[in-house]
């Protein structure tokens, strides 16, 4: 199906013609007259509830797939669908098609993605996941993994992929054809702040770029990420010595959309207005990397304490490796303030912990989206966030000036006023949670069948 025409692809037996001119000329509510491809093709669909399902295995060599062009015939399966929304757009996504998600970093806010996605979407979607760990080799060699795990495409209408897989190695090497491909950019290698002295970070950038040109359709969950990416592959490609390439951003920028990730809470947890704790409890639900930027959110905490104010910590998030120095400074100096240090890996207990929270801080130089900020107001939660990044984009304007801090002396501030007024914001913090909803997947994934559709269109 495509562009509002019907077409069936069929093997040298023309058996079972008349059966399928009927059944589909009777649906649509016209008469059968002559050959199907006649009949049928550029002819609206009538009945908004026809949707019709075939349960006939024995009808091989006939295809009738959704809105796909095959070179060859497929066998048909035991249940082939009428995608009936090419011709009625006003029935909405009625074919279920199938796609392979391949996760090669499955953890965190990647993890949570493609779970979210898979449970929630009105089509099916297989998960092919990797361990979270050793990210740059996933990037680096993820795909010759996966060429060798993968299973036969030909059920898949189409392939996700993530920011973290080469995908240009893997179309080039995968022993099969390979359907359409939407690629999801979380992040980037180009713009992503790289620890001092790191001379790998050129090769992950040319893998970002590769990937995108690569995918069919290329989707980022921010218009702050898709900006940031499309600015810096000029300049990042313009670093080469010779033979540099032109119009790359504008060949990626056409085939570009941006979609918001989605947000999984369980629903017997989520609140209009949680109960929150005296004295206030501060969360902190970041990784405890150098990119989240530690320092700078424990000296606002220092300075509440130099106030006299009183508080609680619960310092939470995922750590690899050895515990940051700042992490362990503090676990010390606010020893009689933190009641919850370190990750937590069952998600209802970290739930919770959010519920029991008044406010929210992030203070990262890099994040993804803010998921675990988005996480935060959900469950009623005051956030403070930089005025940088996605986190503008996220919260909506008339929250901007009591929650948007401009630098740490403007963060210091801020966050004395939230401590010392908690009890007084309990309305405003109603309205960010029933705001922050609409990033509940069940609100947010009809964005993403849209494009999946799209992609295979």
């Amino acid at each position: 199906l495509k562009s509002g025409s019907f077409s069936v692809a069929r093997s040298a037996s023309d058996h079972w013609t008349g059966v399928f001119e009927t059944l589909i000329a009777a649906s649509a509510g016209i008469p059968r007259y002559g050959p199907i491809s006649e009949q049928i093709r550029g002819i609206p669909w009538r009945l908004a509830s026809s949707h019709l399902m075939f349960d006939f295995a024995s009808l091989n060599g006939w295809s009738v797939r959704g809105a796909i062009a095959r070179s060859k015939p497929w066998k048909c399966s035991a249940k082939t669908c009428l995608n009936t929304q090419s011709v009625n757009p006003f029935m909405g996504a009625m074919y279920k098609m199938k796609f392979l998600f391949i996760e090669s970093f499955f953890l965190g806010s990647h993890r949570l993605f493609a779970e979210g996605l898979a449970a929630c979407s009105s089509h099916e979607i297989d998960i092919l996941s990797m361990p979270g760990e050793n990210w740059r080799w996933r990037m680096l060699g993820a795909a010759l993994h996966v060429i060798e795990a993968v299973p036969s495409l030909e059920p898949y209408d189409g392939l996700i992929v993530s920011d973290l897989f080469n995908l240009s190695d893997f179309k080039t090497l995968v022993d099969q054809p390979c359907p359409p491909v939407l690629v999801y950019f979380h992040e980037n290698q180009i713009t992503y702040p790289q620890p001092p002295g790191d001379k790998g970070a050129f090769q992950l950038g040319i893998i970002n770029i590769s990937t995108a040109l690569a995918a069919d359709l290329v989707v980022f969950n921010s218009c702050f990420r898709r900006d940031a990416f499309l600015k810096a592959v000029p300049e990042f490609l313009d670093r080469g010595r010779d033979c540099k390439p032109k119009k790359i951003d504008r060949k990626i920028q056409k085939k570009s959309e941006v979609l918001y990730p989605g947000i999984t809470l369980d629903n017997k947890i989520t609140t209009p207005v949680p109960r929150q704790t005296q004295p206030p409890l501060i969360i902190w639900n970041h990784r405890w990397g150098y990119d989240k930027n530690a320092e700078t959110f424990f000296e606002a905490i220092e300075a509440l304490e130099a106030k006299g104010l009183d508080f609680r910590l619960a310092l939470m998030g995922e750590n690899f490796g050895k515990i940051p120095k700042a992490f362990e400074t503090a676990r010390h100096r606010f020893k009689s303030k933190i009641v919850q240090y370190g990750y937590v890996a069952k998600r209802p207990a970290y739930e919770r912990w959010l519920q029991k929270g008044a406010i929210v801080v992030s203070t990262a130089i890099q994040e993804n989206f803010g998921m675990s900020m988005v996480e935060a107001m959900i469950m009623g939660c005051a956030p403070l966030m930089p005025n940088r990044l996605a986190y503008p984009e996220i919260l909506p304007e008339m929250y901007h000036e009591p929650f948007l801090y401009k630098n740490k002396y403007d963060l210091a501030d801020k966050l004395s006023a939230l401590v010392m007024n908690i009890g007084h914001n309990r309305t405003v913090r109603r309205q960010l949670t029933h705001e922050m909803q609409s990033f509940l997947w069940p609100n947010a994934v009809a964005g993403f069948d849209r494009v999946l559709e799209k992609l295979v269109v």
